[in-house]
């Protein structure tokens, strides 16, 4: 990958690059909140949405070999969500590093030869939901990888230092899996535009700013990160909702629901009974018992109490329950702490 034009200084970003600044502001307008909550954004002098997305972008270009933030737009159609990606492919020489990435976060088969030399990849207007675990997978891997198992189609398998960066775009906000605790993804919503200008004189406008952008980007100085990645992770209420949206039922279940009350046991059957009541109908010939028990929470204390009959212990449904002696696990009962 090569530059498409040669950096060219011609002053600050809204003098010498508007048209670059105006499309940094419109995409980044709705992660202002996230920026104002960022204690590195603060100490930083990062104030706007713009500031870090402008950010994230020299980052790509200063340091290819550095991981960033998986960047996830959604809005309505004709937004302008896909003027962030668009843009920053005009600096890339023949197109060379800017690549579509959609077959190799779904493919079954696992081919991505598309990542080979890839700088820019981008996810556009494809749910990742039907294959959301396995998508999610991927994304933290290459994210966050410093090596890229490139899979050619016809080819063996061969390891290359992982370059890429990504941006997703789609219109509706749960189609990028986010789980709660994520620390890979930014997202953040697009507004309608404000101004809308014809999609090639938009183009000419940014190729004739470019050289002063690429300046810009390569010149500005990019404040360390605390976190593994070239730039820490912003939390936006929107990505706040999409982890609670995401949140496994029985976890969600278990936090509203299900209160820690030492020696207090329920009978597996009735928690499970209790479980399928309190969600919504269309999903509970989805949640048959052995997939509730599956997906238990991992601190359950689960075991069989004064007969063959499984229970968990040192919880209730009733907040206000006495609590008992404490019960501990020895082999599969569960009885009272000595």
């Amino acid at each position: 990958p090569q530059f498409a034009y040669i950096p060219s200084n011609c002053g600050d970003l809204e003098k010498g690059a508007p048209t670059w600044n105006k499309v940094l502001e419109h995409c980044g307008r709705n992660l202002e909140d996230a920026v104002k909550r960022s204690e590195w954004c603060q100490i930083n002098g990062l104030h706007r949405g713009r500031d870090y997305l402008f950010l994230w972008a020299s980052s790509i270009f200063q340091f290819p070999t550095k991981p960033l933030p998986y960047i996830f737009f959604y809005g309505p159609q004709n937004c302008g969500k896909s003027t962030f990606h668009e843009a920053l492919g005009l600096l890339f020489k023949d197109n060379i590093g800017y690549v579509r990435a959609d077959v190799s976060l779904t493919s079954p088969s696992r081919f991505n030869g598309e990542l080979l030399n890839a700088v820019l990849c981008v996810v556009e207007e494809t749910n990742l939901q039907s294959a959301r675990t396995e998508a999610y997978n991927r994304v933290k891997d290459w994210v966050t990888g410093r090596h890229l198992n490139v899979h050619e189609k016809g080819k063996t398998p061969y390891q290359i230092q992982n370059t890429t960066h990504w941006v997703q775009c789609a219109n509706e906000p749960d189609a990028c899996p986010i789980f709660p605790g994520d620390t890979r993804i930014v997202i953040t919503s697009v507004g309608d535009l404000q101004e809308s200008v014809p999609k090639d004189r938009l183009i000419k406008m940014l190729e004739i700013e470019a050289p002063a952008f690429l300046h810009c980007c390569m010149t500005t100085e990019i404040p360390q990160s605390p976190d593994r990645l070239r730039l820490p992770v912003i939390i936006s209420a929107e990505k706040l909702e999409a982890e609670f949206t995401n949140e496994m039922p029985v976890t969600q279940f278990f936090r509203e629901m299900v209160y820690p009350i030492s020696g207090s046991v329920i009978l597996m059957a009735d928690m499970y009974s209790k479980f399928i009541t309190w969600l919504p109908i269309e999903k509970r010939r989805f949640w048959t018992n052995s997939r509730f028990y599956k997906f238990l929470p991992s601190d359950c204390l689960k075991g069989k109490y004064k007969g063959p009959n499984w229970f968990i212990g040192n919880v209730s449904l009733d907040a206000n329950k006495a609590p008992g002696i404490k019960l501990i696990k020895i082999y599969d009962k569960l009885v009272e702490e000595p």
